[in-house]
Order: C-alpha cells, then structure tokens, then sequence
C-alpha cells in the first residue's frame, strides 16, 4: 500500500505547512482549510481502495459503494 502511504504523507506535510502558515487571528480559516485537505486526501484513498478491490477478483465490492 505505497498510494496510501504516500498520500499520508503528502497530508501531515500539507497540514503542518497550514499549521505553520496560522496567525491567531486566522485560525477558523486554517482549519478550515487543514480539514479540506484532510477530506480530499480520504476522498483519494477512498478512491483507491475501490479500484484495488475491483483489481482483485477476490474481494467482493462493500453494500456501500
């Protein structure tokens, strides 16, 4: 699972230059965007892991999807 790896990394790293980037004043709007990022980094392991259990024949597809 080196994507989903990869990924989590891409998003800690993200985070913490949002975190980073914060003023006191300005901290709803950096959550705001820490969150954004944290849901298309699951929107694309969400994504992933679809198409890897389509790819193997021997899982079956979750009621779900």
């Amino acid at each position: 699972m080196v994507l989903h790896s990869s990924l989590m990394v891409a998003g800690v790293e993200e985070s913490g230059r949002i975190r980073r980037g914060c003023c006191e004043g300005e901290r709803k709007i950096c959550f705001k965007a820490n969150m954004e990022v944290h849901d298309l980094i699951r929107a694309r392991l969400v994504t992933c892991s679809k198409a890897l259990c389509y790819a193997n024949q021997g899982m079956t597809r979750p009621k779900t999807w």
